[in-house]
């Protein structure tokens, strides 16, 4: 039986929209809720040394953002007395969620999907 229930969101509406669900399978299950926020490293060049701007310092403000943003879904998530934990890491996303997915084996991945179909779906890929 499950006893964590991951979900990866990546900060988009569509994303949070799985929260409810994983709160009800939470509830039936018996298990906590880990929210997951992914965020891709920072290239070096994206930093501007001139203007103060250098990557360590933007890739730590997308993970306080990343961070405050997964507290602001925790108490939807936690209604009923459901246990949620938060955990925003650096790196690949379709990496982290498996790597995070096999951390614990009684683990239910609950996500939806970007939504995209046909041509698109097959030119971008989707990471769920």
């Amino acid at each position: 039986m499950y006893r964590r229930i991951l979900v990866p969101l990546d900060g988009s509406a569509l994303a949070e929209n799985v929260v409810p669900y994983a709160r009800l399978l939470g509830r039936a299950l018996k298990a906590s809720i880990e929210l997951l926020r992914v965020t891709e490293p920072v290239p070096p060049e994206v930093g501007d040394i001139l203007k103060g701007q250098y990557p360590h310092e933007i890739a730590a403000g997308l993970q306080h953002q990343a961070r405050q943003y997964l507290d602001k879904l925790t108490p939807s998530a936690s209604r009923g007395g459901i246990k949620v934990t938060c955990q925003v890491v650096e790196g690949s996303p379709a990496e982290v969620i498996v790597k995070a997915a096999e951390a614990q084996p009684d683990t239910l991945v609950a996500m939806s999907t970007h939504g995209r179909s046909g041509v698109t779906r097959w030119v971008l890929g989707s990471v769920t």
